[in-house]
């Protein structure tokens, strides 16, 4: 997740959308626990 953050913030690349949700099924997880945090950060 950390490469692919680097890729979207700094424009390293066009993002291919098929790639893109490869990515996301992948690191489901991960995403899953930045959105529980996001959440409990904000209640």
């Amino acid at each position: 997740m950390a490469k692919f953050r680097n890729i979207i913030v700094h424009d390293y690349a066009e993002i291919d959308p098929e790639i893109l949700l490869v990515i996301i099924k992948e690191n489901l997880s991960d995403l899953k626990a930045i959105f529980k945090w996001f959440k409990e950060y904000i209640d």
